[in-house]
């Protein structure tokens, strides 16, 4: 995740707001009442050692964020903690590939909070929506800017009809412009998996690709 923060940064022409990539926050509020589910004991290093080596996919030093627990200052927790607040107006977005709130979960959330809750599910995105802007896909940003802030914001950005705008299939292939752009980005491959021989750019650290789409002396790190 800071790796990938990074990348993005830099990718980007301007900074984005203070508290959008802010990892403090991220930090306070995840150490003071997110780490530990309700009633649940601290968790020791040896265990948490172990469920990282039994995931497919996580950081590579995890200890980034467990050397951080002991000390990190954290703020008291309130009779709300853990509570779901029926009665208050919720916007939920659910990205439907999230591997953290699966779609099933978060709809099975949203009946819970039906009467006072606004629900948009995001075609074939992630764990955090809005991040689709940093690809030119705003519509998630425009949902929540004009459902937090009415009287700042547009009122066609309200609209949930912009969701239309996101694709519905992946293009594993690559053969859309935009595609082409993000893979050379973040892979330096302008098509991963097509099945012939693929175009490299002449600063890839790509050296050949076969037809069967085995890549050969590869130097790339992603």
């Amino acid at each position: 995740t800071l790796g990938r923060t990074e990348k993005l940064s830099e990718s980007r022409s301007t900074p984005p707001p203070a508290l959008y990539d802010c990892l403090v926050l991220g930090f306070n509020i995840i150490q003071s009442e997110l780490w530990l589910g309700k009633d649940e004991e601290e968790v020791d290093e040896e265990t948490l050692s172990a469920w990282h080596n039994s995931t497919l996919m996580a950081l590579e030093n995890f200890k980034l964020f467990t050397s951080l627990r002991s000390a990190w200052p954290k703020y008291p927790l309130d009779e709300y903690y853990h509570r779901i607040a029926i009665n208050a107006n919720v916007l939920m977005l659910s990205g439907q590939l999230d591997p953290a709130t699966h779609l099933d979960y978060a709809t099975h959330l949203a009946t819970m909070t039906r009467k006072s809750r606004t629900f948009y599910t995001i075609p074939l995105v992630g764990h955090v929506a809005i991040l689709t802007t940093l690809v030119d896909y705003k519509c998630p940003l425009k949902l929540i800017c004009s459902w937090a802030f009415p009287n700042l914001f547009p009122s066609e950005w309200n609209d949930p009809n912009c969701i239309q705008e996101f694709p519905t299939a992946i293009d594993f292939v690559g053969n859309g412009e935009k595609e082409q752009e993000y893979s050379i980005m973040y892979l330096n491959i302008s098509k991963p998996f097509e099945d012939i021989n693929l175009t490299t750019p002449s600063s890839s650290n790509v050296r050949s690709i076969s037809g069967d789409c085995t890549i050969k002396d590869v130097n790339t790190r992603i």
